[in-house]
């Protein structure tokens, strides 16, 4: 009976072992081994504000700030300054961005979130002007 609980819990290790590895995608740097990935939870700084992908999350962000602002001026979205991201069971955006109604001369600063699913759906977490308008 010892034997069977002893080969049990050394297969059962041994298949945990496996999974773990098998799930950890790591490469060999100079003898360090270092992650492909971010680990999940930690913010990372969005390093091509011009990736089509990112300025897709930014106009998501505007098109749905404008369908529940009462402003009757429509914001147009004109650039990203700066972003980070983190990996949550889809993917966070944190978003300083560039918008600009048609009557302003220059664009103004916004703040904004969008969580995007697994499923790549997308929602407005967070949109909010600098200027405290």
């Amino acid at each position: 009976m010892a034997y069977f609980k002893f080969a049990t819990l050394l297969i059962v290790t041994l298949a945990s072992t496996l999974l773990l590895v098998s799930n950890c995608q790591i490469e060999v740097d100079k003898g360090r081994h270092t992650p492909k990935r971010p680990p999940i939870g930690t913010w990372k700084k969005i390093k091509d504000l011009n990736d089509p992908k990112i300025i897709a999350v930014a106009e998501f962000a505007v098109e749905e700030a404008n369908k529940v602002s009462n402003d009757t001026s429509p914001l147009t979205f004109k650039r990203i300054m700066s972003g980070r991201y983190q990996i949550v069971a889809g993917t966070l955006y944190h978003l300083i961005i560039e918008a600009q109604r048609p009557e302003e001369e220059i664009p103004k600063p916004y703040a904004t979130s969008v969580f995007v699913g697994l499923d790549k759906t997308k929602k407005l977490i967070y949109f909010h002007s600098f200027d405290n308008e």
